[in-house]
């Protein structure tokens, strides 16, 4: 078994965290994830591993300086503290799961106990695009989007709260509502800045 998934993230506690929930949704899914963080015992991870893992979760420890919005004025200052810099910066059309995100969100419903859950996406077609392809699997989605006239979004949301549907694919407009039903909220593009 080879690895398939790399997660890095800038602390260990973080990574740490990471695992945990890579672990619990492992159960469900037949998924093995392994932290590989600072302050472990190097020849167990190196065991582990080489048993086979699915994901490793880790951190590359105090030289890495991470951001999703790193503005280019901040970026320039890691020149000043960094020892052999090294930048790997990702267009922003291609941090998305657009090609198979929707089959993955699909499987993933499949396969776990979720009560209702929120989907937030960057723009209206995403939100087309995303409720299109659940409804084609047969999940019951309610879609808005602030190009939706507000009497439209009320009854929408009044529909998800009562439990008509079970997903609610929305742009950030829908960021702060208050369903209780609600176990899961997935970021699905990152957030503009």
């Amino acid at each position: 078994m080879q690895s398939v998934a790399l997660v890095l993230a800038p602390t260990r506690e973080l990574a740490q965290q990471i695992e945990q929930v890579m672990r619990a949704l492992g159960d469900y899914l037949g998924v093995k994830a392994h932290p590989c963080v600072g302050g472990a015992i190097i020849r167990e991870d190196q065991r582990i591993l080489s048993n086979g893992v699915h994901v490793v979760v880790g951190n590359p420890g105090c030289v890495g300086v991470f951001s999703a919005t790193m503005p280019p004025e901040d970026l320039e200052i890691t020149r000043n503290f960094m020892n052999k810099l090294v930048r790997i910066l990702v267009k922003r059309d291609e941090l998305t799961l657009e090609r198979n995100g929707g089959s993955t969100h699909c499987d993933l419903y499949e396969t776990l106990a979720i009560t209702q859950s929120v989907i937030v996406v960057n723009t209206h077609c995403k939100v087309d695009w995303l409720t299109e392809k659940m409804r084609a699997s047969d999940h019951t989605v309610s879609a808005t989007h602030g190009d939706m006239d507000q009497n439209e979004r009320d009854i929408i949301m009044h529909e998800f709260r009562s439990g008509f549907s079970c997903v609610l694919i929305t742009t950030d407009l829908a960021r702060g509502i208050d369903v209780q039903q609600v176990s899961l909220v997935i970021n699905y593009d990152l957030p503009t800045p």
